[in-house]
């Protein structure tokens, strides 16, 4: 039933995502103290998230 597909791409919107809330379980213990307290003005981690295995970062944007 239904409109026909002639030539079935499997998996063409296959994209894992991470919540932001999880961001920091990416990173090390050691990473992450270091940057606990800093000013927000500062500089703050790198964290390739292609390199973890997602490729989407999902937040409310506040």
């Amino acid at each position: 039933l239904g409109m026909r597909n002639y030539h079935l791409r499997k998996n063409t919107k296959w994209c894992p995502s991470l919540n932001l809330d999880k961001l920091w379980t990416l990173v090390s213990e050691q990473t992450r103290l270091k940057y606990k307290d800093a000013k927000p003005e500062g500089k703050v981690p790198v964290i390739d998230l292609v390199k973890a295995g997602y490729y989407k970062l999902l937040g409310k944007g506040r």
